[in-house]
């Protein structure tokens, strides 16, 4: 949706771009799990960077990503050198049950 036809126009506006104040890419994985095939969308989010700048903060948000796929992350949307905070607080989820039958 954010790289429609008339999304694109709309990153082309100055006045618009000018009142973004961040970009949040929520599910952020799976740039990596669909960017190649499924939503191929997802590969191209780093667009979003040439439109809004290097100065706007953008917040990329997951709860199952490995370190392989943030460096894919990392990369796919153009981070660079930035400042960088994160928290991983693993994977080990004791409020959920997983069973077989």
């Amino acid at each position: 949706m954010a790289l429609s036809s008339s999304f694109i126009q709309l990153w082309q506006d100055r006045s618009f771009r000018n009142r973004v104040q961040a970009l949040v890419i929520d599910e952020a994985h799976c740039i990596v799990e669909w960017g190649d095939d499924f939503r191929k969308e997802y590969s191209g989010l780093a667009k979003l960077r040439d439109y809004i700048g290097q100065d706007t903060p953008i917040l990329a948000a997951t709860a199952t990503c490995d370190t392989e796929a943030f460096k894919v992350i990392w990369k796919s949307l153009k981070f660079g050198c930035r400042p960088f905070w994160g928290v991983d607080v693993g994977t080990d989820r004791s409020n959920l049950l997983y069973m077989t039958r």
